[in-house]
């Protein structure tokens, strides 16, 4: 059926009935593959979820390139790349540069948190794997870059759910793959972007750039002297006032 969907949007103009449908079938196949738990996988074969998924990759990657601007598919597009991630774990790998490919760009055209909580979960997954320093690297550049623009369009009262989740990712990359995200140039823009949200009044972005921030302070030696000090003798007073004034007036109870 999701093939015939999108085999079916031949033209320029697609119909709400066909989004919802794409949508749907995503979905559904996201929560098939949700509770695929095999008690044991044959030595030489791999998990179940990899392979329905693989099998499935070339009519899913039509409908990233058909539908990658549709909200909605995007959120299900994500939320089935998590599922695999998680119960597949490394038997995913394989699929790990497409779907991560796929994610880049559907955020470069949505801006949708949930490409960013992909991440986020492939980070916690293969960040510490050969390679991942690399692969990971350029996937933050690429998610950075888009999340600013965004950002800086509009403001980061705008995006709540995007500096949730870009923060919730970042602290992620942190913990499981910090020589993907302490050496990046876009390291640096991540900080002043934490620091313009200090005043913001909802709780949930600034949980995240609070944990972030926390998380950073506690990198050890030499990483910080290399990465993070001089930030923070830079913009260390900066960070001190937001954080008391968030204290004292705009931080929610």
């Amino acid at each position: 059926r999701l093939r015939a969907a999108a085999d079916g949007a031949r033209t320029s103009f697609v119909s709400a009935a066909v989004l919802s449908e794409v949508a749907f079938l995503v979905t559904l196949l996201g929560s098939a593959i949700r509770f695929v738990e095999p008690r044991d996988v044959p030595a030489g074969q791999h998990h179940p979820v990899a392979v329905a998924v693989g099998n499935a990759w070339p009519v899913l990657e039509a409908v990233c390139g058909k539908f990658g601007g549709d909200p909605s598919i995007t959120d299900a597009m994500q939320g089935l790349i998590v599922k695999a991630i998680r119960q597949a774990k490394a038997d995913a790998s394989p699929l790990l540069l497409n779907m991560m490919q796929a994610t880049t760009s559907s955020f470069r055209t949505t801006r949708a948190a949930s490409c960013l909580e992909a991440v986020g979960v492939a980070v916690e997954v293969f960040g510490q794997a050969q390679g991942g320093a690399s692969t990971f690297g350029g996937i933050f550049g690429d998610v950075s870059g888009a999340a600013f623009e965004a950002i800086q369009s509009s403001g980061v009262d705008a995006h709540p759910e995007v500096i949730t989740a870009y923060f919730d990712m970042s602290y992620r990359y942190l913990l499981f793959c910090t020589d993907g995200i302490l050496p990046h140039p876009s390291f640096p823009a991540a900080l002043d972007l934490s620091l313009a949200c200090l005043p913001l009044k909802e709780k949930d972005p600034l949980r995240a750039v609070l944990v972030f921030l926390d998380r950073v302070t506690s990198t050890p030696s030499p990483l910080w002297d290399q990465y993070a000090a001089a930030w923070f003798a830079s913009k260390g007073p900066h960070l001190f006032q937001g954080v008391m004034f968030a204290l004292a007036d705009t931080c929610p109870q």
